[in-house]
Formats: structure tokens, sequence, C-alpha cells
């Protein structure tokens, strides 16, 4: 071997060296290093999604503690009895009951306040099934509408106040329909 060829050698088991040592810290270093953070901003990412949740799901908790406070009683008002199982069925049926008399009762005094005449005590209407309402479980909705048939008479000023004294009572409820006839 001459010299050229002990330099050429040489040369060539450096730069195989040079390679060689590039690919390892590829390998062991920056190709890790990469992964690595690749999983960090995944997880960031990830992180900053649910933390959104979590704030969207207290905006609605608050939201829904307003309109619990707004709504009639429900299953979670009524008295537990001690010793007995729960009856999911029987319990919101006995809820919706004691909210229709509530309400029932609620619509009766607005109609004597304003002195609005009525023939009949406000009916409860039977509540067809409704496909909009949500579930939160098999057949369970989020809420129950109650719908309610109520006819008076009186001035057109105490209805005016009345129905002003409805709109502005802080309960979730609302008018559907209505009709004024005129005094013959």
């Amino acid at each position: 071997m001459n010299p050229q060829n002990n330099r050429v050698l040489v040369t060539l088991l450096f730069a195989g060296l040079g390679v060689g040592a590039v690919l390892l810290f590829l390998n062991l270093f920056l190709w890790p290093l990469q992964e690595y953070n690749r999983q960090i901003a995944d997880l960031e990412t990830a992180n900053k999604d649910k933390q959104d949740q979590v704030y969207q799901i207290l905006n609605d908790k608050k939201r829904l503690q307003h309109w619990r406070y707004l709504s009639l009683p429900g299953v979670e008002s009524l008295p537990k009895a001690k010793g007995a199982l729960p009856n999911p069925v029987e319990d919101r049926k006995t809820a919706i009951l004691e909210a229709q008399d509530l309400y029932t009762k609620y619509l009766r005094d607005l109609l004597v306040r304003h002195n609005v005449k009525s023939d009949q005590i406000p009916q409860a209407e039977a509540v067809t099934e409704n496909k909009n309402i949500p579930q939160v479980g098999a057949n369970v909705p989020v809420y129950t509408p109650l719908r309610f048939r109520l006819a008076g008479r009186g001035k057109l000023d105490n209805i005016v106040k009345m129905l002003d004294d409805f709109q502005t009572t802080p309960l979730l409820h609302r008018i559907r329909n209505g009709t004024n006839k005129e005094k013959r």
C-alpha cells in the first residue's frame, strides 16, 4: 500500500465513521427527540381540548342550575322514604303530578290576582311524546313539558296585566297560543 491509498482508506474510514456517527446521532437522539416533542404537542392539544370541555361543562352547569331554579320541582325534590328502594318511574310520575298541582295553583292565583274570571280551573293536558326533547338515558327526557289549558274573561287592562305578570314570573314557561274574543 502506498501512502495515497492509505490516505484514501483513512478518508473512507473517517467518512464511514462520520456517517455512522450521524446515523447513531439521528437514531439515538434526534429522531427520538422529535417523536417525544410530537407526543408532547399531541398531549398538550388533547389537554387543551379536555380543558375546553371542562369549561363548557362548568358553563352548562351554571345554566342548568339557573334553569333548575326557574323550573317547577322535579324528582330530586321529592321526600325520600327511609329503607325504600328508589323507583324512578313512580318517582317521576309523582314529581310530574306535584308540579302540575303547583302550576295549577299558580295559574288560579294569577287569575284571581288580576280579576280575570274563569268558569273552570286550569286543566293539565296530556303531552304527546315529543321527539325533540333530548334524552339523558333510555326513555328519560332531560325535561318534561307540562301543558295547561286556561280560559278566562275580564277587562282587557286586567288581562294585559296578567300576561305581563305571567311573563315576568321567574319560571320556564310560555304561552303557545291565545284567543281574545270581544264581548258583545
